[in-house]
C-alpha cells in the first residue's frame, strides 16, 4: 500500500528544507518491495510564485536532515522528478533568494586575475538590507585597492554592506582583484543576507464581517473604498467608520471588518508589525466603544492582538504592536476590526473609527555557496620569433621559441615546430621536442633551423605547440605563432591600420605599394588580399589592382569579429612576376569599471567616481588609457565633465561636486587607448530631505530574563506561590533603525535618540550611531528588573535631520521565564512527555536532560548555584 500526504507550505519536520520550500509532501509504503523509487511531486504556477523554475529541487528528508536529490524539471507540465531509496518526507523548493557565480573560474598562477563576483535575487520580491561576503582561501593574496562599489577587506574576507538592494529577479556585480601563489581548486565561499519586506494589509480593502449589525462605511478620497462599502455619512476624516444612534430605550450593535491575506514565509517570521490608528467618539446617557482587533488563524481560531474597552472619548492615537508570535503558521490570515457599540438616550451615539491600518512582515534570508576557482597547472608558449620576417629562396630561417612554466611545480612536455600556412594547414614539421623539462618559475628556449629551399613566394606561419599534462589528469596544449614572409621579385608593402574597436560589424582599411627590383612602383599589377582570424580562419578576400605608381588601397568588413590579432596576406603579380607582404593588427575592446564613492550625496557635497581599465581579452591592465567621465541628470541633460588618465594599475580617480538639484544622475565613463575603447555607466542619488521614515527593528521579539530562573524559582513537590529570585541576569536589546528620505534614499548623518518605556515611564533612554551601513543606524541596552512586566515595553526612536524631525516606535517584551514558558498548560505538568522545550513562547529548544533530571530542577537557588555556577 502507498500512502500519499500532501501538507503544502505546512512543514511536517523539525527543520525547514533548504532554499525557498515550495511544498512539502509524505510517501510512504506497506507490504512493497523495491530497490529505488522515482518520485514525482507536481506544483502549479501558483505554488511557484517567483521561484526561478529551472532551479527547483526535491529534498529528502533522511536521518534528521534535508539531502538534495538529483531533480529533473519538466516545466511544460510542472512536474518534479528524483529516484530515491528510501521514503518519508520530501519538499520541493526553489534555489535559495542568492544564487552566487564568480568568473572567471580559472586563472594563471601568479598572475593578478580580476574577478566578477555575480549576485542573484531569484526571488518575486525585493531584497533590501543586502550584505554579501566573498572569503578567499590563504594562497590568495587580494588587492585591496581593486575592490569594487566601497567594499572593504578583513583578513581574507571582502565584504559588501553599503545598504545594498537586489530588485526582483535581478543580478548585480561586484570586482576584486586576486593572485594565487600556487596552482590547485580553491573554494571561494560567498555568503549573504537580506531582507523581505512585504505588505500584507490594504487600508481600503475591507469587507464586512458576519454578525455585523450597525452601520459602517469608509470614506476615502482615492477611490479605493471596496463594493462592500458606501462612501457615505461625509466623513473628514476619510477613514473606516462604525457607529450606532441611540434613542430612550437604547441601541446596540456590532461591525465587523475583515481583510484576508496568505503568508507563506517562514515561520515565525523574523519580524511583524502592526500598525493603525484609532478615534472613539461617545455621546448620551449611557454609552460605550468597545474596539478590538483579532487575528484569525489559518486553523479558524481568533485571538484578540489588541483592545481597548474603557468608556472614555479618544482622540486619534496611533497603535504599533509587534505580532511577529502570532505567525506560528503558513497559510490564510484574516485580520477583524471589531467594534461593540452602545448608546442610550436622545440624542446619543457611540461611534468607533479605524484608519491607516498596516500589517508589515519581514523575513530575513541567507545563503552561503562555494564557488570553485582553478589553478591549473600552468606553462605558455611566451614568445615564438623569426630572426627576419622576409626571407628569400633557399635561405635559413631561425625560429626561437619560448616556454615558460608560471607554476611552483616542474612542468614536462613535448614542443613540436611547424611551418604553416596563414590557413593553419601544416607545410612542413620543423623539429619536436620530446620529454622537455621545465623546471618550475624558469624559461625553456629552443631555436629550431628551417631551410626555405624551393618553398614557393609567400606568407607562411611559424608556429609552436607545447603539450603536457596538469594536476588533474587533463592534457593541455598551448601555442603560439608568427608570420614571415618568402619574398618573390617584386617588393610589397602593407598597412592594415588598427588597432581597431570590436563592434558587430570592423572596416579593415588597407593600403600598400607594389615595386620592382629598381624600387620603381608597378602600375596595373593584380593585388589579391586575405584577412585571417586569430584562428587562422580567413575572414574577407578581395582582388584589386594598382594605380600608375604601383600604389593600392581598399576596405574590407569584418563581421562579427572576436578579439585578438589578425594577419593580412598580400599578393602582387604582374604578366611576369610576383611578391608578397603581410601585415598584422589588432581588434580589442577595453573592459571598464565605475562606482561612485557613495550612493547618496547632498547637494554640493564632494563626489568621486572611480574605476579600473583592462583589455577585455588578455585582462592586462590599461596603462596611460584616456577616460572621460561625463554627469548626467534623469533627463539626460549634461551636468559635469572630467578627464583623466590610467595609472599602471589601470585605476582611473576623477573628483566633482555634487550637483545642487536633488535628482537620480547617472555617470557615463568612456575609455581609450590606441584606437581601442571601452564605456561603463554608473549612479548616484543627490537628496535633500523632506520628510523621512523609520523602520525601527529588534532582534528579539520577546527577551527572557535569567534563562536559568525557572530551575529554582518553581516550588518542589508541590503547590505554591513562585517566589521571585533578586537580582534576574540581564538582556542585551540590539536596536537597528533604518532611516529613509520622501524618495525612499537611505538618510546618513542623521540624529537617532529613543527611549524605552514601561507602564510606569520611560527608563532608557539613549543615542543609535550610524554604522558602517549609510543610512543604519544601532544601539544596544540592557534591559533589567527595571524595566520587566507583563506589559509590553516601547521604543520610542526620533530622527533629525536639519530640522526635519520624525518619530515612530516599536514594541518588545519582557519578563522572567514562567512555568508555561516549559509546561504545557494541560494535562500533566510533570509528565515529561508534556513538557515543550522553548526559548520564547513561539519556539526554540531547551536542554531537556536538565528538565527531567529532578537532580537539577525545582531547587532552592542556593543548589541551583552550587550545581550551576559555572552558567553565571
Amino acid at each position: 500500500m502507498i500512502t500519499l500526504d500532501n501538507y503544502g507550505l505546512d512543514n511536517p519536520e523539525s527543520t525547514a528544507a533548504p532554499g525557498n520550500p515550495m511544498k512539502y509532501v509524505n510517501v510512504g509504503a506497506t507490504n512493497v518491495c523495491y530497490e529505488t523509487v522515482e518520485i514525482g511531486i507536481r506544483y502549479t504556477d501558483d505554488e511557484l510564485g517567483g521561484r526561478n523554475e529551472n532551479g527547483l529541487k526535491i529534498y529528502h528528508y533522511k536521518n534528521g536532515a534535508w539531502d538534495e536529490l538529483a531533480t529533473t524539471v519538466d516545466a511544460v507540465n510542472n512536474i518534479l522528478t528524483a529516484q530515491t531509496s528510501s521514503l518519508s518526507t520530501f519538499a520541493a523548493a526553489g534555489s535559495s533568494l542568492f544564487d552566487f557565480s564568480i568568473s572567471p573560474t580559472s586563472a594563471a598562477n601568479n598572475t593578478e586575475t580580476r574577478f566578477t563576483l555575480t549576485t542573484t535575487n531569484t526571488d518575486s520580491n525585493d531584497l533590501v538590507n543586502v550584505t554579501i561576503n566573498c572569503t578567499l582561501p590563504s594562497e590568495w593574496t587580494i588587492n585591496t585597492s581593486s575592490i569594487s562599489d566601497g567594499g572593504t577587506v578583513s583578513g581574507q574576507t571582502i565584504s559588501w554592506d553599503s545598504g545594498i538592494s537586489i530588485a526582483s529577479l535581478t543580478s548585480i556585480d561586484r570586482y576584486f582583484n586576486a593572485t594565487s601563489t600556487a596552482a590547485g581548486n580553491y573554494n571561494f565561499t560567498c555568503n549573504g543576507t537580506g531582507n523581505v519586506t512585504a505588505e500584507q494589509i490594504q487600508n481600503w480593502d475591507f469587507s464586512s464581517g458576519s454578525g455585523t449589525d450597525a452601520e459602517y462605511w469608509v470614506e476615502s478620497d482615492t477611490g479605493d473604498a471596496t463594493t462592500q462599502w458606501e462612501s457615505t455619512g461625509g466623513n473628514p476624516d476619510e477613514n473606516m467608520y462604525m457607529h450606532v444612534e441611540g434613542g430612550s430605550g437604547g441601541n446596540s450593535g456590532n461591525a465587523y471588518c475583515n481583510q484576508s491575506f496568505t503568508y507563506s514565509g517562514p515561520t515565525p517570521p523574523t519580524y511583524a508589525n502592526i500598525s493603525f490608528d484609532w478615534y472613539r467618539n461617545l455621546y448620551g446617557i449611557e454609552y460605550h466603544a468597545y474596539m478590538y482587533l483579532k487575528l484569525e488563524y489559518p486553523n479558524g481560531t481568533v485571538a484578540t492582538i489588541w483592545s481597548n474597552t474603557t468608556d472614555t472619548d479618544q482622540a486619534w492615537t496611533t497603535v504599533s504592536q509587534d505580532i511577529t508570535s502570532y505567525f506560528d503558521n503558513t497559510g490564510t490570515y484574516t485580520l477583524v476590526l471589531h467594534a461593540d457599540l452602545y448608546a442610550k438616550g436622545g440624542p446619543s451615539y457611540s461611534r468607533a473609527r479605524w484608519d491607516n491600518t498596516r500589517i508589515v512582515i519581514t523575513n530575513s534570508y541567507a545563503n552561503e555557496e562555494n564557488v570553485t576557482v582553478s589553478i591549473p597547472i600552468s606553462a605558455s608558449i611566451t614568445s615564438i620569433t623569426t630572426n627576419k620576417t622576409t626571407y628569400s629562396s633557399n635561405e635559413t630561417v631561425a625560429i626561437n621559441t619560448t616556454v615558460a612554466n608560471t607554476c611552483i611545480t616542474n612542468v614536462t612536455g613535448n614542443l613540436n615546430v611547424s611551418i604553416r600556412y596563414l590557413n593553419g594547414t601544416i607545410l612542413d614539421t620543423a623539429a619536436s621536442y620530446l620529454g622537455m623539462l621545465i623546471p618550475y618559475a624558469q624559461n625553456n628556449s629552443t631555436t629550431t633551423l628551417w631551410n626555405t629551399t624551393t618553398t614557393p613566394a609567400g606568407n607562411y606561419l611559424a608556429h609552436a605547440e607545447f603539450n603536457y599534462t596538469n594536476q588533474t589528469g587533463v592534457t593541455v596544449s598551448t601555442t603560439n605563432q608568427t608570420t614571415f614572409s618568402i619574398a618573390g621579385d617584386l617588393n610589397v608593402t602593407v598597412d592594415a591600420g588598427g588597432p581597431y574597436n570590436l563592434e558587430d560589424n570592423v572596416t579593415v582599411t588597407v593600403s600598400g605599394t607594389v615595386n620592382d627590383s629598381a624600387n620603381l612602383g608597378v602600375p596595373d599589377a593584380t593585388v589579391n588580399i586575405t584577412i585571417y582570424d586569430p584562428d587562422n580562419a580567413r575572414v574577407n578576400s578581395t582582388e584589386i589592382v594598382t594605380d600608375a605608381n604601383g600604389a593600392y588601397q581598399t576596405s574590407l568588413l569584418i563581421s562579427s569579429p572576436v578579439p585578438g590579432t589578425y594577419t593580412t596576406d598580400v599578393r602582387a603579380n604582374n604578366s611576369t612576376q610576383e611578391g608578397v607582404g603581410f601585415d598584422t593588427f589588432k581588434i580589442g575592446q577595453l573592459s571598464v569599471t565605475a562606482s561612485p564613492d557613495k550612493e547618496i550625496y547632498a547637494p554640493a557635497e564632494a563626489l568621486t567616481i572611480s574605476g579600473v581599465v583592462s583589455d577585455a581579452e588578455t585582462g592586462d591592465y590599461a596603462h596611460g588609457a584616456d577616460v572621460t567621465v561625463i554627469l548626467l541628470n534623469s533627463t539626460w541633460v549634461q551636468v559635469g565633465t572630467k578627464n583623466t588618465t590610467t595609472s599602471s594599475d589601470g585605476s582611473y580617480t576623477t573628483a566633482f561636486i555634487a550637483p545642487q538639484d536633488e535628482d537620480t544622475y547617472y555617470a557615463n565613463v568612456s575609455a581609450a587607448k590606441g584606437g581601442i575603447t571601452g564605456t561603463a555607466e554608473t549612479q548616484f542619488n543627490v537628496s535633500t530631505v523632506t520628510s523621512m521614515t523609520l523602520y525601527p527593528t529588534t532582534d528579539k521579539a520577546v527577551y527572557l530574563l535569567d534563562p536559568f530562573k525557572w530551575v529554582y524559582e518553581a516550588p518542589y513537590a508541590g503547590t505554591g506561590a513562585v517566589t521571585e529570585f533578586e537580582g534576574g541576569h540581564g538582556q542585551n536589546v540590539t536596536l537597528d533603525v533604518m532611516v529613509l528620505n520622501q524618495r525612499g534614499h537611505l538618510v546618513s548623518g542623521a540624529t537617532v535618540t529613543y527611549t524605552v518605556a514601561n507602564s510606569s515611564g520611560v527608563q532608557i533612554s539613549g543615542t543609535a550611531n550610524e554604522t558602517s551601513r549609510p543610512g543604519f543606524y544601532q544601539d544596544v541596552f540592557l534591559v533589567n528588573e527595571t524595566i520587566i512586566g507583563a506589559n509590553d515595553a516601547t521604543i520610542s526612536v526620533t530622527a533629525t535631520y536639519g530640522t526635519v524631525t520624525m518619530d515612530d516606535s516599536i514594541v518588545f517584551r519582557v519578563h522572567r521565564w514562567r512555568c508555561d514558558d516549559c509546561h504545557k498548560p494541560y494535562t500533566n505538568k510533570h509528565d515529561w512527555n508534556d513538557v515543550i522545550g522553548s526559548s520564547t513562547r513561539s519556539g526554540g529548544s531547551v536542554l531537556y536532560a536538565n528538565l527531567s533530571n529532578a537532580t537539577l530542577t525545582h531547587k532552592t537557588a542556593s543548589t541551583y548555584y552550587s550545581t550551576h555556577e559555572d552558567l553565571y
